[in-house]
């Protein structure tokens, strides 16, 4: 049909066997001549004038062109290997990636500026690399140098790490939004808008939490309340119209980390508990008691860990944004792809160190739990909430990991990982971790993806308990003074 056509500037190349779309797409590339590539997939629908449009924005930007995939010679500054890093854009203005050298095990640091308004961007080398030159071959090294796929919010499938024609954007980020969109069944105006706004919020969060921070620190530290207020002015939402407190607008901010699919199970879940207790006078009361006694004895030790493990996501926010693409879209992560941003020695702490809070602050469930089983606020089945709070950490979530609703609050607990992550008695070799924990100090192994996956998950379990306590205990101050 197509060469019915008759056309010569149409050229049909047949695969010889079943390649995948990728593969099928890399081919294409690979018999392509011109200055600008364009791919299209059967069902996309093109503007009538999208050539010359696009054509007209790389011409008015010649000298600081952003395409979707930049190019960089790189070397390493120790053993002066050489690189040349395939970034791709991303929606933030700043972009960074840690890469371990594959000769001298180096930690690289590059960090990609970008001007979205003048369609322009500057790669900066920060650590144990710089700018060189040497003759790029196009999609093949030669052997001459390693080609390294970069991409600041999608992973990179294992195969494609080193491909010279791999594209993050349009294969993987393509794919993520098909998958989604054929997962929850949406219209396609719908999950547009959804992606926008996904995309809006992961720009939104990192200016907002340096803001935030702030403020946060400034109320621990009993500021007064105007400077407090000016700061907050700062924060950027589009959900808060009008001036708030800092409550509120924690919770707004809490809800971008969690958007789209993880920013109903607060509501949910505490409209579910409200249910169950709104018609039982014993369970209000106990509600009230545990309130108060949630105030007088453990809040102001809550917040500072909430503080702390937010503080600590945050310095590390280039190497969980990824995972919070994938998981709060309820995407599966594949552990075999690899991370773009291989900072290890930082992270390898962390898992630990939310471990620690989480189980500390995951009291304030327990206390609900109690509740909902008919008990005492402060009676557990077997022993008393002061005892409790001396149980081993490891175990604080087993009161309630076979209750429905509650359970969702004890995944993602691994003490094994949690001793050798806070022990720091771990390690990495080839994105493969590996650690012991135990009283025989058993080896356990896991991909680094994985690793990261249950620190995100994690972490956005206590982001989720930080909405309930704010939910739950500032809402009935507010009513209730």
């Amino acid at each position: 049909m197509i060469k019915s056509i008759n056309d010569n500037r149409i050229k049909i190349f047949i695969n010889k066997s079943e390649r995948g779309y990728t593969k099928n797409f890399e081919n294409a590339i690979n018999h392509s001549l011109g200055d600008f590539i364009f791919l299209c997939d059967q069902d996309d629908i093109w503007e009538s004038e999208k050539i010359e449009l696009v054509e007209k924005l790389f011409s008015k930007n010649k000298k600081g062109n952003l395409r979707m995939t930049l190019r960089y010679k790189i070397g390493c500054t120790i053993c002066n290997q050489k690189y040349l890093m395939r970034i791709s854009v991303g929606h933030s203005e700043k972009q960074s990636h840690i890469i371990e050298c594959n000769e001298c095990k180096t930690n690289m640091s590059l960090e990609l500026l970008v001007n979205f308004q003048k369609v322009s961007s500057t790669l900066n080398c920060i650590d144990n690399c710089e700018k060189i030159d040497f003759v790029d071959h196009g999609f093949e090294s030669n052997g001459e140098y390693i080609i390294r796929n970069l991409h600041p919010e999608l992973l990179i499938p294992k195969e494609f790490i080193s491909d010279g024609v791999y594209n993050a954007n349009v294969f993987e980020g393509g794919r993520l939004f098909e998958e989604r969109k054929n997962k929850i069944g949406i219209i396609e105006e719908l999950n547009l808008k959804i992606t926008k706004d996904f995309i809006s919020n992961l720009n939104r969060i990192e200016r907002n939490w340096d803001i935030l921070k702030i403020a946060w620190k400034m109320k621990s530290n009993q500021q007064s309340h105007k400077l407090i207020e000016k700061q907050l002015q700062k924060y950027k939402s589009s959900t808060i119209k009008s001036d708030v407190e800092f409550d509120e607008i924690m919770f707004d901010f809490n809800n971008t980390i969690l958007f789209p699919d993880f920013i109903d199970f607060t509501p949910n879940f505490s409209k579910y508990i409200r249910e169950i207790f709104k018609n039982n006078n014993k369970m209000e009361e106990e509600y009230v008691k545990c309130i108060k006694y949630y105030k007088e004895n453990l809040l102001s030790d809550n917040i500072k860990k909430f503080y702390d493990i937010y503080c600590d996501f945050f310095e590390l926010y280039n190497d969980y944004k990824p995972f919070l693409t994938y998981i709060t879209t309820s995407q599966e992560v594949n552990h075999e792809s690899m991370v773009s941003s291989d900072n290890f020695e930082k992270t390898k702490m962390f898992y630990g160190k939310l471990f620690e809070a989480y189980t500390s602050n995951i009291s304030f469930i327990t206390m609900l739990h109690n509740i909902f089983k008919g008990r005492d606020f402060d009676q557990l089945e077997n022993i008393s909430f002061e005892n409790y709070l001396y149980s081993e950490k490891a175990a604080r979530t087993e009161n309630f990991k076979d209750t429905n609703k509650f359970n969702f609050f004890h995944e993602y607990i691994d003490s094994k990982l949690r001793n050798a992550s806070h022990h720091c008695n771990i390690e990495i070799k080839d994105n493969i971790i590996t650690y012991k924990a135990g009283k025989h100090l058993k080896e356990y192994t896991m991909t680094y993806t994985k690793y990261l996956e249950m620190c995100t998950q994690l972490f956005l379990r206590f982001v989720i308990l930080h909405q309930l306590q704010i939910l739950k205990y500032y809402t009935y101050l507010k009513y209730n003074r």
